[in-house]
C-alpha cells in the first residue's frame, strides 16, 4: 500500500479516525489521572564482624572479606519472606519491599527499598525493617552458637532523606488506554475498507461481447457467417457453388 492509497484511506475514514484520536488521549488522561502516584525509599546497610586481637579489638574494616558477605546474603534471605516479611508489610496496602546486596560494590552492604502509595507508609517500613535486620541478624547468630563477643553487627550506612514520588505506574497506565482506543480504532478502519474493497468487486457490472463482432463486415463486403453469393454463385470461402440439376452448362 503506497502514501497515497493510505491518505486516502485517512481522508475518507476521518469521520472515525478524529473522534478515535480525541478518545484516546482522554482514556490515557484519564488513566493517568485515577493511578495514585507511588513513594519510594531506599537505605543501605553495611555488616560488620569484630575482630579481637592480643592488645584489644582491631579494625573490622580491615576484615570485609572474611564470609561477612555470606553472612549478608542469608540475612537478606532471612527478611525477605515468610513470616518476617508478612510483619514488616502489615496490613499497608500496596507496600512493597526488597532487601538484596548491593551489586555496585563488593562489600557486604544490604541496599533495602520500599514502595507504596503513602510516603508515611515508606518510612514506617523502613523503620520496621531497619529493626528486624538487627533483629533477624542478632537471632540467627545466637541459633547458630557462636559467642556474642564475635556476633556480626549492622548499622546503617547512607539512605534517602525523604520518600521519592514516581508517576510511572500513571504513566504506563495512560499509554495502555491511548493505545488501546487506538488499535480499536484502526481494527474497525480496516474491516470497513475490506468490506468497501468486497462489495466494489461483487457490484461491479459484467462486460458483455460486443453485438457488432457477429455482424462486422467481412472485407469482400458480405457478413460473419456463412451465407451464398448469388451473384458469382461462390461461398465465401471461394469454392464454386453446386449448380442443379437444371442448370445449362457454359
Amino acid at each position: 500500500m503506497s502514501l497515497a492509497e493510505l491518505w486516502r484511506i485517512v481522508v475518507r475514514r476521518r469521520w472515525l479516525l478524529v473522534p478515535a484520536v480525541v478518545l484516546s488521549l482522554l482514556a490515557g488522561a484519564a488513566g493517568y489521572a485515577m493511578t495514585p502516584a507511588s513513594y519510594s525509599q531506599s537505605q543501605s546497610y553495611l555488616l560488620l564482624s569484630p575482630v579481637i586481637t592480643d592488645s584489644g579489638r582491631g579494625n573490622p574494616f580491615l576484615q570485609l572479606g572474611n564470609g561477612v558477605a555470606m553472612a549478608a546474603s542469608v540475612l537478606s534471605k532471612r527478611v525477605s519472606g515468610g513470616e518476617v516479611a508478612a510483619t514488616i508489610t502489615g496490613s499497608e496496602p500496596g507496600l512493597g519491599y526488597t532487601v538484596s546486596l548491593d551489586p555496585t560494590t563488593s562489600a557486604p552492604v544490604l541496599v533495602v527499598a520500599a514502595e507504596a502509595p503513602d510516603p508515611d507508609a515508606v518510612t514506617s517500613a523502613l523503620e520496621r525493617i531497619e529493626d528486624t535486620l538487627t533483629e533477624e541478624l542478632a537471632a540467627l547468630q545466637d541459633a547458630a552458637g557462636a559467642p556474642e563477643i564475635s556476633w556480626v553487627t549492622i548499622s546503617p550506612l547512607a539512605g534517602d532523606v525523604a520518600p521519592l514520588m514516581s508517576r510511572s505506574e500513571g504513566l504506563r497506565t495512560g499509554l495502555v488506554g491511548t493505545a488501546g482506543v487506538l488499535v480499536l480504532a484502526l481494527l474497525v478502519v480496516a474491516a470497513l475498507e475490506l468490506w468497501r474493497t468486497r462489495m466494489r468487486y461483487r457490484t461491479a457490472p459484467v462486460q458483455p461481447a460486443a453485438a457488432d463482432d457477429l455482424a462486422a463486415p467481412r472485407p469482400d463486403g458480405g457478413r460473419s457467417g456463412r451465407r451464398w453469393s448469388r451473384s458469382t454463385g461462390s461461398a465465401p470461402g471461394g469454392r464454386p457453388r453446386r449448380r442443379g440439376r437444371g442448370q445449362q452448362l457454359p
